[in-house]
Protein backbone atom coordinates (compact mmCIF):
# COMPACT_ATOMS: atom_id res chain seq x y z
CA UNK A 1 0.00 0.00 0.00
CA UNK A 2 3.00 2.27 0.67
CA UNK A 3 4.74 1.74 -2.25
CA UNK A 4 1.42 2.55 -4.27
CA UNK A 5 0.84 5.64 -2.74
CA UNK A 6 4.28 7.06 -3.09
CA UNK A 7 3.83 6.12 -7.05
CA UNK A 8 0.64 8.44 -6.79
CA UNK A 9 2.70 10.94 -5.48
CA UNK A 10 5.49 10.72 -7.71
CA UNK A 11 3.48 10.61 -10.80
CA UNK A 12 1.06 13.72 -9.18
CA UNK A 13 4.75 15.90 -8.54
CA UNK A 14 5.19 14.67 -12.58
CA UNK A 15 1.68 16.62 -13.27
CA UNK A 16 2.22 19.52 -11.36
CA UNK A 17 5.42 20.05 -13.20
CA UNK A 18 4.19 19.59 -16.45
CA UNK A 19 1.55 22.29 -16.03
CA UNK A 20 3.76 24.58 -14.92
CA UNK A 21 5.72 24.23 -17.77
CA UNK A 22 2.44 24.45 -19.92
CA UNK A 23 2.77 21.06 -21.10
CA UNK A 24 -0.77 18.73 -20.82
CA UNK A 25 -1.96 15.67 -21.92
CA UNK A 26 -5.47 17.15 -22.96
CA UNK A 27 -6.65 20.60 -24.61
CA UNK A 28 -8.87 22.76 -23.17
CA UNK A 29 -11.93 21.10 -25.20
CA UNK A 30 -11.06 17.72 -23.61
CA UNK A 31 -9.06 15.86 -27.03
CA UNK A 32 -6.27 14.71 -26.83
CA UNK A 33 -3.17 16.55 -27.90
CA UNK A 34 -0.01 15.33 -29.30
CA UNK A 35 3.51 16.66 -29.36
CA UNK A 36 5.30 17.70 -32.66
CA UNK A 37 9.15 17.32 -33.26
CA UNK A 38 9.81 20.68 -31.99
CA UNK A 39 8.03 19.91 -28.66
CA UNK A 40 4.93 21.86 -29.24
CA UNK A 41 1.59 20.87 -28.44
CA UNK A 42 -0.42 20.30 -31.75
CA UNK A 43 -4.48 19.50 -31.25
CA UNK A 44 -6.50 17.16 -32.98
CA UNK A 45 -8.08 19.91 -34.73
CA UNK A 46 -4.77 21.41 -36.45
CA UNK A 47 -3.35 17.66 -37.40
CA UNK A 48 -6.86 17.64 -39.69
CA UNK A 49 -6.66 20.74 -40.90
CA UNK A 50 -3.31 20.42 -42.12
CA UNK A 51 -4.87 17.37 -44.09
CA UNK A 52 -7.85 19.45 -45.38
CA UNK A 53 -8.99 21.09 -48.23
CA UNK A 54 -12.14 23.25 -48.88
CA UNK A 55 -13.91 22.74 -52.37
CA UNK A 56 -15.92 25.44 -53.71
CA UNK A 57 -18.13 25.38 -56.85
CA UNK A 58 -19.68 21.46 -56.98
CA UNK A 59 -23.09 21.81 -56.80
CA UNK A 60 -25.66 20.05 -54.28
CA UNK A 61 -27.80 17.46 -55.88
CA UNK A 62 -29.67 14.52 -54.93
CA UNK A 63 -32.90 14.19 -53.35
CA UNK A 64 -32.10 11.90 -50.60
CA UNK A 65 -29.28 12.14 -48.58
CA UNK A 66 -27.86 8.61 -49.81
CA UNK A 67 -28.20 9.81 -53.56
CA UNK A 68 -26.32 13.36 -52.40
CA UNK A 69 -23.20 11.48 -50.91
CA UNK A 70 -22.95 9.45 -54.23
CA UNK A 71 -23.17 12.55 -56.46
CA UNK A 72 -20.38 14.60 -54.10
CA UNK A 73 -18.57 11.29 -53.96
CA UNK A 74 -18.54 11.21 -58.02
CA UNK A 75 -17.74 15.11 -58.26
CA UNK A 76 -14.84 14.75 -56.02
CA UNK A 77 -13.36 11.68 -57.65
CA UNK A 78 -13.74 13.74 -61.04
CA UNK A 79 -11.63 16.48 -59.73
CA UNK A 80 -8.72 14.00 -58.11
CA UNK A 81 -8.51 12.39 -60.78
CA UNK A 82 -8.16 16.11 -62.87
CA UNK A 83 -5.90 16.98 -60.75
CA UNK A 84 -4.06 13.16 -60.74
CA UNK A 85 -3.94 12.61 -57.16
CA UNK A 86 -3.95 9.01 -56.24
CA UNK A 87 -4.20 9.48 -52.52
CA UNK A 88 -8.23 9.07 -51.81
CA UNK A 89 -9.76 11.19 -48.89
CA UNK A 90 -10.44 9.84 -45.65
CA UNK A 91 -13.58 11.54 -45.89
CA UNK A 92 -15.35 14.46 -47.09
CA UNK A 93 -18.69 16.42 -46.19
CA UNK A 94 -20.32 19.59 -46.72
CA UNK A 95 -20.29 22.85 -44.31
CA UNK A 96 -23.18 24.53 -42.64
CA UNK A 97 -27.02 23.72 -43.15
CA UNK A 98 -28.49 23.78 -46.61
CA UNK A 99 -29.60 26.48 -48.11
CA UNK A 100 -30.44 28.12 -51.75
CA UNK A 101 -26.84 28.41 -52.33
CA UNK A 102 -23.91 25.52 -52.56
CA UNK A 103 -22.80 24.84 -49.47
CA UNK A 104 -18.71 24.06 -49.25
CA UNK A 105 -17.31 20.81 -49.05
CA UNK A 106 -14.63 19.84 -46.80
CA UNK A 107 -12.37 16.90 -47.81
CA UNK A 108 -9.93 15.38 -45.06
CA UNK A 109 -7.17 13.07 -46.59
CA UNK A 110 -4.70 10.47 -45.07
CA UNK A 111 -2.02 12.60 -45.36
CA UNK A 112 -0.63 16.53 -45.27
CA UNK A 113 1.46 15.87 -47.93
CA UNK A 114 -1.65 14.59 -50.05
CA UNK A 115 -3.08 17.84 -48.85
CA UNK A 116 0.09 19.93 -50.18
CA UNK A 117 -0.29 17.78 -53.56
CA UNK A 118 -3.73 18.94 -54.20
CA UNK A 119 -3.08 22.47 -53.54
CA UNK A 120 0.03 22.67 -55.62
CA UNK A 121 -1.82 20.87 -58.79
CA UNK A 122 -5.15 23.06 -58.16
CA UNK A 123 -4.35 26.02 -60.92
CA UNK A 124 -5.24 23.07 -63.26
CA UNK A 125 -8.53 23.43 -62.34
CA UNK A 126 -8.50 26.69 -64.62
CA UNK A 127 -9.42 23.67 -67.59
CA UNK A 128 -12.00 21.71 -65.04
CA UNK A 129 -14.73 21.27 -67.17
CA UNK A 130 -17.47 22.69 -64.89
CA UNK A 131 -19.35 25.17 -66.92
CA UNK A 132 -20.92 26.99 -65.71
CA UNK A 133 -19.82 27.31 -62.11
CA UNK A 134 -15.96 27.19 -61.94
CA UNK A 135 -14.31 25.29 -58.89
CA UNK A 136 -11.73 26.51 -56.43
CA UNK A 137 -9.59 24.64 -53.78
CA UNK A 138 -8.17 26.80 -50.96
CA UNK A 139 -6.81 25.40 -47.53
CA UNK A 140 -8.88 24.68 -44.34
CA UNK A 141 -8.28 27.72 -42.06
CA UNK A 142 -8.92 29.09 -39.14
CA UNK A 143 -10.96 32.15 -39.21
CA UNK A 144 -8.16 34.45 -38.44
CA UNK A 145 -6.28 32.41 -40.88
CA UNK A 146 -9.01 33.10 -43.81
CA UNK A 147 -8.75 36.83 -43.29
CA UNK A 148 -5.03 36.60 -43.53
CA UNK A 149 -5.62 34.35 -47.05
CA UNK A 150 -8.10 37.06 -48.54
CA UNK A 151 -6.01 40.27 -48.05
CA UNK A 152 -2.77 38.07 -49.34
CA UNK A 153 -5.40 36.72 -52.27
CA UNK A 154 -6.54 40.69 -52.59
CA UNK A 155 -2.73 41.77 -52.72
CA UNK A 156 -1.42 39.27 -55.07
CA UNK A 157 -4.81 40.49 -57.36
CA UNK A 158 -3.92 44.11 -57.00
CA UNK A 159 0.04 43.31 -57.61
CA UNK A 160 -0.82 41.90 -61.29
CA UNK A 161 -3.20 44.74 -62.26
CA UNK A 162 -0.70 47.13 -61.09
CA UNK A 163 2.05 45.85 -63.54
CA UNK A 164 -0.58 46.44 -66.46
CA UNK A 165 -1.22 50.18 -65.14
CA UNK A 166 1.84 51.87 -65.29
CA UNK A 167 2.10 54.02 -68.73
CA UNK A 168 4.44 52.76 -71.40
CA UNK A 169 8.17 53.93 -71.09
CA UNK A 170 9.30 56.79 -73.59
CA UNK A 171 12.67 57.44 -75.34
CA UNK A 172 14.01 60.65 -74.41
CA UNK A 173 16.20 60.68 -76.96
CA UNK A 174 13.33 60.88 -79.22
CA UNK A 175 12.66 64.54 -80.06
CA UNK A 176 8.36 65.26 -80.81
CA UNK A 177 7.18 66.40 -83.80
CA UNK A 178 6.75 69.69 -84.75
CA UNK A 179 3.36 70.83 -84.52
CA UNK A 180 4.20 74.38 -86.40
CA UNK A 181 3.55 74.21 -90.03
CA UNK A 182 6.44 75.11 -92.38
CA UNK A 183 6.43 75.48 -95.57
CA UNK A 184 7.37 72.51 -98.07
CA UNK A 185 9.37 72.47 -100.61
CA UNK A 186 8.70 70.60 -103.93
CA UNK A 187 10.71 67.65 -102.90
CA UNK A 188 8.14 67.19 -99.76
CA UNK A 189 10.84 68.69 -97.31
CA UNK A 190 10.04 71.35 -95.29
CA UNK A 191 12.40 74.64 -95.20
CA UNK A 192 13.97 73.63 -91.79
CA UNK A 193 15.01 70.04 -92.96
CA UNK A 194 17.21 71.49 -95.33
Amino acid sequence: MNHLENQISELNAKIEDMKKNGMTGLNVNGGENTYSPGGSVVSAEEKERKRSIIVTGIPEYGRSEREAWYWDQSCMSKILNHLDIGAPPVTFYRLGKKAERSRMMKVVFATSFAQKTVLARAPRLKYFPSVPVKVFVRPSLTKEQRVEYSKAQRDKFLSRSRVNSFPPPTNSNVTPPQLVDEPMDGMGNRDGDR
